[in-house]
């Protein structure tokens, strides 16, 4: 039997209703924050956690399935003060742990995810950081990191592809697009490389 691989998964969060106009986290109704969290850390554990089951219609019962992409998947979310809703779901406080720090300014809360993935060094196969409001469905996440990983150089990055969806004109809306020649140059003065390799077998 293999062992399952772990992986740390840091999140901030922070909320405070009408702190800053410029993000979500102080811009959005209490409601509207929650259910974003809620979705991010559900997602997580759907897709790369191990609680799944399948239902065996002819003799009634639920049995444990074992995933093919699972991890034993550990979430930190790191909050700051009162400025937070963790305590708006206490039905899922088993899916996660809480990091209480003490900073004035919520912006530094990612330098204190940094801090747990330092302490906890050495421990995980995966560390991951993501805000608390992102949603991971791709159940082959991990094993696309893992091909990246194998089949290129240490300095080359993989970044996945964040979208938003909307019942508007544009049902799914790619948000990083490709950045301008001046500034790939700024970051690849060298150039960029071209990576060959098979995908998928």
């Amino acid at each position: 039997m293999t062992q399952v691989p772990r992986m740390l998964v840091t999140i901030p969060h922070f909320f405070k209703e009408g702190s800053n106009p410029l993000y979500g986290s102080g811009r959005d109704k209490a409601v509207n924050r929650i259910q974003a969290l809620r979705r991010c850390l559900a997602a997580l554990h759907q897709t790369l956690g191990g609680g799944h089951a399948v239902i065996q219609v002819g003799d009634k019962v639920g049995c444990r399935i074992e995933p093919m992409q699972r991890v034993a998947l550990d979430i930190v979310i790191c909050t700051s003060g009162d400025d937070h809703l963790l305590d708006q779901i206490q039905d899922m406080h088993g899916l996660f742990t809480q990091v209480a720090v003490s900073i004035q300014d919520p912006m530094l809360l990612g330098f204190e995810c940094q801090r747990v993935m330092r302490d906890r060094a050495g421990q995980y196969d995966w560390y991951a950081f993501m805000e608390d409001d992102l949603i991971l469905t791709d159940p082959w996440f991990l094993t696309k990191l893992g091909w990246f990983l194998r089949n290129t150089a240490p300095t080359a990055l993989l970044q996945p592809n964040r979208y938003e969806v909307s019942g508007g004109p544009w049902h799914k809306v790619y948000i990083d697009g490709d950045l301008s020649q001046h500034l790939v140059s700024q970051i690849m003065p060298m150039g960029q490389a071209s990576i060959t390799t098979k995908f998928l077998g």
